[in-house]
């Protein structure tokens, strides 16, 4: 797999392959209530490439997480019950 770099400082670092830079990179993965614009993020979650969690969190949607959801991520409305809530207007 390559990746393009758009920028880049150091021309020396660019030309090393993905797998001598794995420092570099992070994978930010975000599981939903679904795929509509009013869908709520139910957990959030950073690994590095070696699959190595760095950051996970459940989060507490508003509305109830569809049983179609739960059925693709396994994420159930019971598992988010004491998790931080994801509703900004609560705190603004």
């Amino acid at each position: 797999m390559k990746i393009r770099e758009t920028t880049s400082s150091n021309t020396k670092s660019s030309n090393r392959s993905v797998s001598q830079r794995k420092s570099e990179y992070i994978i930010l993965d975000v599981k939903t209530t679904g795929l509509d614009g009013d869908s709520e993020i139910v957990e959030i979650a950073i690994i590095d490439l070696d699959e190595n969690p760095l950051f996970e969190t459940l989060i507490k949607p508003v509305s109830l997480i569809p049983e179609e959801a739960t059925a693709i991520h396994g994420i159930t409305n019971e598992m988010v019950e004491n998790a931080p809530s994801s509703s900004l207007k609560e705190e603004l």
